[in-house]
């Protein structure tokens, strides 16, 4: 028996999300019109992108350094070149 979308959304239990103001309006509004059950719970945690932005902290850094480029080509062209040896390593 297949899931629709809408039971699925239902069995929810935790939702995990950051701190975005906009999440328990959003989820108190979906428990009232019924797509989300009234015990699922909203966990807003502050931190919740730690582990993606430490993947891109060595591209941030190089990128940083060079933000006052003279014209589009130059920028294109080197991000170009540090996301090449970002994904060669």
């Amino acid at each position: 028996m297949a899931i629709t979308d809408a039971e699925a959304s239902s069995a929810c239990l935790a939702i995990n999300v950051d701190k975005n103001a906009a999440y328990p309006p959003a989820i108190e509004e979906l428990k009232s019109e019924k797509l989300l059950e009234e015990k699922s719970e909203l966990r807003q945690v502050k931190y919740l992108n730690n582990r993606i932005e430490q993947d891109h902290r060595s591209i941030k850094r190089t990128t940083n350094a060079g933000l006052g480029y003279q014209s589009f080509h130059t920028a294109w062209r080197t991000i170009r070149g540090i996301v090449h040896y970002a994904h060669d390593r």
